[in-house]
Parts: structure tokens; sequence; C-alpha cells
């Protein structure tokens, strides 16, 4: 669940719903469906993206990503293609961080399973992790980027399943050992 700056809650069902419910009584005041599962959600300002392993959305065409006015739950143009599932999305000013078990965005460009998208015009940054396995969360503190997931290399380091950037792409020297897959993070 996230609440919206209107104080609206955002559900994120199990399956292919996100629901946007009035926080005063409950009531449902919009609903997005996708042909798929939808798995992580992020907000900025008025604007929700959704990241899933989808096909479509709202009967629109859309490939793993999407984004919405958070007022009324209607489709905006964003569109970048990200070529398989989408386990995870943060904002930090104008770029979104996108992570998951995908290989190529915007049709060839290669970015392994993570990748940054500026939002105003959702062309692909140059920032590349380039993860060699998939990425299930994304939290940021500052300007560092924690990646978390079943990874063991991160730009070309050995990196066990969790990782740390700043936002201009430099690899920090933090290293923790797990031999277990990092599904969440907190910072």
């Amino acid at each position: 669940n996230r609440f919206l700056e209107s104080g609206a809650r955002l559900s994120l069902d199990k399956g292919s719903r996100v629901k946007c419910y009035n926080a005063n009584d409950g009531t449902l005041v919009w609903s997005i469906a996708t042909n798929g599962s939808a798995n992580a959600m992020a907000v900025s300002g008025t604007i929700l993206y959704l990241g899933g392993s989808f096909e479509s959305v709202n009967s629109v065409s859309r490939s793993n990503i999407a984004s919405f006015n958070t007022a009324d739950g209607s489709l905006l143009s964003f569109s970048p293609r990200i070529n398989n599932s989408v386990s995870a999305l943060r904002v930090l000013g104008d770029r979104l961080y996108v992570g998951g078990s995908f290989s190529r965005v915007s049709g060839d460009i290669i970015r392994n399973n993570v990748a940054a998208i500026n939002i105003s015009n959702g062309e692909l940054t140059s920032w590349n992790p380039n993860c060699d396995s998939r990425v299930e969360d994304i939290q940021i503190s500052g300007n560092t980027i924690y990646l978390g997931g079943s990874f063991s290399s991160a730009g070309v380091q050995p990196r066990s399943s969790f990782v740390a950037f700043d936002v201009d792409g430099s690899l920090l020297p933090l290293t923790v050992n797990s031999d277990n897959v990092i599904r969440r993070i907190l910072v």
C-alpha cells in the first residue's frame, strides 16, 4: 500500500490490478488492470509508475512499465519498453530507477536487470550498473542507490546479492557477502 499526497490509498492486488481508495470512506476512486502481473509501484508528485510482467494496461500496449495520473488513474504517454519483468521502481529527481529480470530497454539498448529512465522524456540514461541476474529491490538514500537481488556481480565486480552505486554510476566499495537472495532493503 502507498498513500498519495491527497490522502488516498493505493493498493497493489496480488495479480493484475492497482486500486485507489478514498482514505476517508474506503470507496474505490479508480482501478487499473494489466494483462499480467503488477509487481512494483512508485509515486512522484501526481504520477504513479507501475512495473510488472505485462504487455498491456487498460487494454493499451505497454511493455512491463506504465505511468498514470494519480487523481483519476488515466494512462500517461510515458512508455519505455522493457523486454521482461520489472520487480522494483524508485524515483530520484528526474530519474526512474527500474530493477527486475530484463536485458533490454527501449528496443535494443542493453541494460542487464537495472536501468535509469529520464521521467520527463522516457529516454534511457547512461547509468548502467550491469547486474548479472535479477534485481529485486532498489532503495535510495541521499546520492546512494542500493540494489538487492539474486546477482553475483555488478559493474563487472563481484557483488553477492547486494551492491551500492553513486547516482553518477560509480560502484561504491560497500561489500555484503550474502548467500541468499536479497528481496528487500531498508535504509
